[in-house]
């Protein structure tokens, strides 16, 4: 809306929601000091949060001060506190244990308010941040020179009387927002007692929010509005770059792994080797202060490369990351398929808990999966799942500090890695955890993430993926209860979020932490039903990428381009259909990596890559069944 337009707008509903305001007041008995009481709330729509309740989340008063944290808050969230998070069963520690040592709101998850009657419609995103909308969310100026932000936003209903205000992108860490209701969101809005008070006696954060919305044009005084949640985003990345400086002070030779044990298997040759690497986690299975290696496990090394590879022959070298409930080997063959044609050294290492590493249980492929996502004793830890996502890209981002160097990996005496060619290439839980190894790695030019996904807490909400539907088991109810749910999904992504892709991926193409831009191609399956299209839209948005080609499926603010080729290049492809045999079948979640279909894409992208400029992104084929 243009400025003109909305001052318009703003002079039409000023005097509406003026009126409104001073009708309640004087009813309140506002004028002569009489405490503010709220209109009915079975006739009008009042605020139900109080302090001491989750009618809305994230707020300040479920953050206590912590002068140790890198925001000066933490989560004081506790169930004799919040006895209502008694109802998240197996998901109880994210009101309580999960959040402790979280310093802030997430920077992906949706922010709700309740109120005790629905509305009747709410906004639409119109592709940009709107200062008319009566619902946002505003990021307040930081400590460099400045103005506030409004930040895109999707405004929904999931319940009755429930507004989850959801950020397009990710906000910005240890940054001061602000999630807002005016009170023209519905023809009779009122503020709770506790609210009203705030707002009337605003604090310094508070008065900050409000001054900021009267800059950016959203209010003309505080007087509008009906809701005002101010408090910080959490930290992202401090703690994890204060273990990977740690890992950058490393010695190359302490990470290189043993004499490696070769078979050649038709056009490949296979290798295994043992390297010593740290764990940065504690006891608990949790990274905590102060962030240094707490012990040394001996984790497979697994190197595929083109069997008549001439000695000292350098090739372009893909560090591989596999699947949830795979691993190196047996997700790693699949891709190893594909190096005899496009001539290259692929490199795997098994996540936390899965094949062969060494906190493998086995080959229970279930039981890598529910310990790997933290599920023990018939509970849910978030923050175990959050860093058994960080130490593994620890692990890898050891295992890249010696591919960097260029290494001899198959016992020869000759190099066999071009450092000037490194590649990642990850898929489904690879591709999830692959923005935060890009972003704390200097070494990659190329990368590919296949069926990923970001802001995983869609899972838990969006009745695409498989994996919603297995919650009955652990939150019994959840799925009739669309308030709980969203309630579970926002505390399990405040839990998770410096370990979710989404949360890293500004600083994988835009502000990185070091290195050079690599170039870059997403691909995901329509109608994913694993990692449902919300949460791998959410990591296209947070890569700021463009879909290229076809645009199959579209979602609120990302845009589109036909084709794309340059000296460097990222963007997302779109699969419906891949190929059977002589004719077409749905594209899945599980198959798409290796199929022709999606690896003609992927590795066209990649030889372009290895052989250019220009980098091409190469749309894949269309098929119709």
């Amino acid at each position: 809306m243009s400025r003109v337009r909305h001052e318009r707008a703003r002079m039409r509903d000023h005097a509406a929601r003026s009126l409104a305001l001073a009708t309640l007041l004087t009813a309140c008995g506002s004028g002569d000091g009489a405490p503010y009481v709220p209109p009915d709330p079975l006739t009008c729509a009042v605020d139900l949060h109080e302090p001491g309740t989750l009618h809305a989340f994230p707020t300040r008063d479920q953050l206590v001060e912590d002068p140790l944290m890198a925001t000066g808050y933490r989560f004081g969230l506790t169930l004799e506190g919040y006895p209502e998070a008694e109802n998240f069963r197996a998901f109880r520690s994210v009101a309580s244990s999960d959040l402790e040592d979280v310093d802030g709101a997430s920077v992906n998850a949706s922010m709700h308010t309740e109120w005790s009657l629905p509305f009747t419609s709410v906004q639409a995103f119109t592709g940009a941040p709107d200062p008319a909308a009566p619902v946002g969310i505003v990021v307040l100026a930081g400590d460099e020179p400045g103005d506030p932000t409004l930040w895109p936003v999707d405004v929904q209903q999931p319940a009755d009387g429930v507004l989850r205000t959801l950020p397009l992108t990710p906000l910005p860490e240890q940054r001061w927002v602000a999630h807002f209701v005016r009170l023209d969101a519905a023809p009779c809005v009122a503020r709770s007692a506790s609210m009203h008070a705030r707002l009337t006696r605003p604090d310094e954060h508070d008065a900050a929010a409000i001054a900021a919305l009267q800059q950016l044009g959203v209010i003309e005084s505080a007087d509008e509005l009906a809701a005002l949640h101010t408090l910080p985003t959490q930290s992202i990345t401090t703690d994890a770059e204060v273990i990977a400086a740690d890992i950058r002070a490393l010695s190359v030779s302490e990470l290189t792994p043993g004499t490696p044990t070769c078979t050649t298997e038709g056009a490949l040759r296979h290798c295994i080797a043992s390297a010593s690497l740290w764990d940065y986690r504690d006891a608990d299975g949790v990274v905590r202060a102060p962030y240094e290696g707490t012990a040394r496990w001996d984790v497979p090394v697994h190197t595929w490369l083109p069997a008549d590879a001439t000695p000292g022959e350098r090739l372009p070298t893909v560090l591989f990351a596999h699947g949830i409930g795979g691993g190196a080997v047996g997700h790693g063959e699949r891709l190893a398929a594909f190096i005899p044609e496009h001539r290259f050294v692929m490199v795997a290492t098994s996540a936390l808990g899965h094949e062969d590493h060494p906190t493998s249980t086995g080959n229970d492929e279930i039981a890598a999966v529910l310990g790997f996502l933290g599920f023990e004793d018939g509970a849910v830890s978030a923050r175990r799942v959050r860093d058994n996502f960080r130490q593994t890209n620890f692990d890898r981002l050891q295992v890249m500090r010696w591919l960097a160097s260029g290494p001899d990996v198959d016992g020869d005496g000759e190099p066999d890695v071009d450092p000037a060619r490194l590649t990642y290439i990850g898929v489904s839980l690879g591709g999830i955890m692959g923005p935060q190894l890009l972003a704390q790695s200097d070494a990659f030019s190329a990368a590919v993430l296949v069926v990923p996904g970001g802001r995983l807490s869609d899972v838990v909400i969006n009745g695409e993926s498989i994996i919603q539907s297995a919650l009955g088991i652990f939150l019994p109810g959840q799925g009739r209860d669309p308030r709980l749910g969203l309630l579970v999904a926002e505390m399990f992504q405040t839990a998770m979020d410096r370990g979710d892709g989404a949360s890293w991926a500004p600083r994988v193409l835009g502000e990185r932490l070091r290195g050079d831009v690599p170039s870059l191609v997403l691909g995901m399956v329509v109608r994913d039903n694993v990692v449902p299209n919300s949460s791998q839209f959410a990591l296209i948005r947070a890569l700021d990428i463009p879909m290229v080609g076809d645009v199959l499926r579209p979602d609120l603010g990302i845009s589109s381009v036909s084709s794309m080729s340059g000296p460097l290049v990222a963007g997302a492809v779109q699969v419906e259909w891949m190929q059977d045999g002589a004719g077409a079948e749905a594209a899945t979640h599980a198959d798409i990596a290796d199929n022709p279909t999606g690896a003609d894409a992927w590795f066209g992208f990649l030889d372009s890559a290895w052989d250019g400029p220009p980098v091409s992104i190469v749309e894949p084929v269309r098929l119709t069944p």
